[in-house]
């Protein structure tokens, strides 16, 4: 069963910088970090060293991020949150918003594979990836993604190593010189996604038909060095 972080309605710290401004300077100051972050859609009141946010954000990138930017603020001891998050249409609405975010990134390789799960408007990202930067920048992709209740970024980022990474490309050489899938060579991400981890193999993607499923499997376990295979891949078009 897969968990979520919620966060909290009311935060506090234990005991803030004693500052000279006045509550509607801090306002300002505040009302300014979260116009500049792109957050809309907050009333900031401040009384002594508690700043109340009230109001509906996109997602919940956005509610994380006014929190922290209210307690920012060296003159402020606590936020009284009443936040809500907008609602997506659906989850099939919200699913087709991320994946779309998804496949626009452009750092994607062969031996990256990422995708998403989405359930009553909670997103979990899944998958892996080469670089712990890429980890990071799908989940700023979907910054502007309305409708994102909670989130958990559960990619995983694969070890650094040299071996790997000379198994990574004879791996993709085997595969995509063979003639079954030598058409897929010049394509940006080939359809067939290589993971390589500590020399055992996952196969993920989408093939034509079960031979192609066959015979890719056949020359990923037939290349030198690799320990395992596990094959995902899906038949379809």
């Amino acid at each position: 069963m897969r968990t979520f972080a919620v966060l909290g309605i009311v935060l506090a710290l234990g005991s803030g910088a004693t500052g000279s401004q006045s509550d509607e300077e801090v306002r300002a100051t505040i009302e300014k970090a979260l116009e500049d972050a792109k957050i809309k859609g907050l009333a900031v009141s401040v009384q002594g060293k508690t700043v109340s946010l009230k109001g509906r954000v996109r997602n919940v990138f956005d509610k994380e991020q006014a929190l922290e930017l209210a307690l920012g603020e060296p003159s402020v001891d606590g936020v009284d949150a009443d936040i809500e998050i907008s609602q997506a249409e659906s989850d099939q609405q919200l699913g087709e918003q991320v994946v779309k975010e998804l496949r626009k990134y452009s750092r994607f390789t062969v031996f990256d594979d990422a995708s998403a799960y989405v359930e009553g408007g909670r997103v979990a990202l899944f998958g892996w990836v080469t670089e712990p930067y890429k980890k990071e920048e799908l989940q700023k992709r979907l910054r502007d993604v309305i409708g994102i209740q909670e989130f958990a970024n559960d990619i995983e980022v694969l070890p650094t190593s040299q071996s790997d990474e000379r198994l990574r490309q004879a791996l993709w050489s085997r595969l995509y010189r063979d003639p079954t899938f030598s058409d897929f060579a010049s394509m940006p991400i080939p359809p067939i996604h290589i993971i390589v981890s500590r020399s055992r193999v996952i196969l993920t993607g989408v093939v034509n038909n079960q031979l192609m499923k066959q015979k890719a499997e056949s020359i990923i376990r037939q290349t030198p060095g690799v320990l395992s295979v596990e094959s995902r891949l899906r038949i379809g078009s």
